[in-house]
């Protein structure tokens, strides 16, 4: 017996316009939910320099090979030229998978080629994977680092100029630092941070 699909074509309430109508029906969600959409997340309130916030946003644009040599979780502390404080930051790798239907084997459903990130201003998570730190003035070298990452050995060198390993003797006091700005920057919701998924690539 075939199954008969019912089509529907009662009206809608929105027309849209442009061609790609997911994109669009996002932006008219994210412009009817502005007023208590959360900004805590935004690169904006970053405290930095104009031109370092506009060069992190571009770690948030990743797609592709350059994604998928990330980690899940990247928790980056920039040393800011004007200030004694440093700024907590959280680069996304977002998984892409061809479906999610199963619990297991989840490497055979994974697209790494449509990987994409996400890059938010502070914390978030409490598994890091990895914990890089840069001074503001060497933002440039690294941005263009990450975008033109096509090997794992790409990613190691970047590693050995920024990561803080927990194999490195400066990752206890790394560590202290990072959960104290946390817990002073985020009182209610900062906590320890579980290292369980630590990578030590």
């Amino acid at each position: 017996m075939k199954a008969i699909l019912t089509p529907f074509t009662n009206p809608v309430a929105l027309s849209l316009l442009a061609m790609i109508h997911k994109a669009e029906l996002y932006q008219l969600f994210a412009e009817h939910l502005h007023a208590v959409q959360p900004a805590r997340y935004q690169l904006h309130d970053s405290k930095l320099a104009k031109n370092s916030n506009a060069l992190l946003a571009e770690l948030g644009k990743l797609r592709g090979k350059p994604a998928s040599l990330l980690p899940e979780l990247t928790m980056i502390m920039v040393n800011s030229t004007d200030t004694n404080t440093p700024h907590l930051f959280t680069l996304i790798r977002n998984s892409a998978h061809y479906n999610v239907s199963s619990l297991f084997n989840e490497s055979s459903n994974r697209n790494p080629d449509a990987d994409d990130t996400t890059l938010v201003s502070g914390l978030l998570g409490s598994y890091p994977d990895a914990f890089w730190r840069i001074p503001e003035g060497e933002l440039p070298k690294l941005v263009a680092q990450v975008q033109q990452l096509q090997t794992e050995a790409d990613y190691t060198k970047l590693l050995q100029q920024y990561a803080i390993r927990r194999s490195s003797a400066e990752f206890w006091a790394f560590s202290d630092e990072l959960n104290r700005l946390f817990m002073q920057q985020y009182p209610v919701e900062g906590s320890w941070l579980d290292y369980n998924r630590l990578e030590n690539r």
